[in-house]
């Protein structure tokens, strides 16, 4: 870890365009299991601190885009993943970002 790490914090790499940064400029998603044993749904995580597992994202709309069809949602929480109700969390933090489904 270098020097300019030291001084901006823990550093990580968004899972829409791979780009590292320091975990002040992402957002945290977490995965929120299902009882109907369907896909685990992910959400936003304003507090980034909440329970289990997380991937970070930067909050502009092409990165959410790239993990979604790239897969770097799927991949970070190791399986399918419903992110509909991720949009809806994402458009009311930013609600004049064009967010895509």
């Amino acid at each position: 870890m270098g020097h300019d790490a030291e001084r901006t914090g823990p550093e990580r790499t968004c899972v829409g365009c791979r780009k590292a940064a320091p975990r002040a400029q992402l957002l945290r998603l977490v995965r929120e299991e299902t009882l109907s044993g369907a896909a685990p749904r992910i959400r936003y995580d304003p507090s980034r601190s909440a329970p289990g597992r997380g991937a970070w994202i930067h909050a502009d709309a092409q990165c959410l885009d790239l993990a979604i069809t790239r897969g770097g949602l799927a991949r970070s929480f190791r399986g399918a993943v419903d992110t509909g109700l991720l949009v809806g969390d994402l458009e009311e933090l930013a609600p004049t970002t064009s967010w895509k489904r």
